[in-house]
């Protein structure tokens, strides 16, 4: 699997690449070919309370379902890269077990 970095304001260092490269593999890999496409996106952001937050963005793109983005904010960038990869994971899962219910016909009732 293949990550595309933007880096609008010149914040990733090769050490928080390979982080990043590594919290997508973990969080993105069992998916496989599912996945056609993953970005992540690190730019400064207005805060209230510090002056400036980072944001980490992750866009993925899959086979036969809408994009997906996961995005965390704070002051620490490994922290928020870690936090978006993770939400990634969930965010596809989510997305892959909707495709597979929709297509074999499961609607979960609900429980009154």
């Amino acid at each position: 699997m293949k990550v595309h970095f933007i880096d609008r304001d010149m914040l990733l260092t090769d050490s928080l690449r390979e982080l990043a490269d590594r919290r997508l593999l973990f969080a993105l890999s069992r998916f496989g070919a599912r996945v056609l496409q993953v970005s992540m996106s690190m730019e400064v952001t207005p805060d209230s309370g510090t002056g400036f937050g980072l944001a980490c963005r992750v866009h993925i793109q899959l086979r036969s379902a809408e994009p997906i983005v996961a995005h965390d904010e704070g002051a620490d960038l490994e922290h928020s890269i870690s936090i978006a990869a993770e939400k990634a994971g969930r965010a596809v899962s989510r997305s892959i077990r909707r495709l597979l219910d929709h297509s074999s016909g499961y609607h979960a009732k609900p429980n009154y």
